[in-house]
């Protein structure tokens, strides 16, 4: 990862993936783990399931997020593997 420059915009993406492959429904959401905050929640994703979050405003120092599927319907709730962004 590169730095972020203090007062730029992080961006991320989470696609959730099903065998078989098809439209998914339920919540995804993006946790802080520095602190456990919920950045975000939304059950908007493309025709691809890829949901997009765009978090502004973090202050310098680094931060470690997690995408978080809560599941729905036959699907487990799983979390992505850990990100981490450093602002400059």
């Amino acid at each position: 990862n590169s730095p972020l420059p203090l007062g730029s915009a992080a961006e991320f993406e989470a696609r959730i993936n099903a065998s078989p492959a098809r439209n998914i429904t339920g919540d995804v959401q993006l946790v802080q783990l520095t602190g456990s905050d919920l950045v975000a929640s939304t059950t908007t994703r493309n025709a691809d399931n890829i949901t997009e979050f765009r978090i502004e405003g973090l202050p310098v120092g680094e931060h470690r997020f997690v995408a978080s599927y809560l599941g729905a319907d036959d699907l487990q709730p799983s979390d992505s593997n850990e990100v981490i962004v450093t602002v400059v």
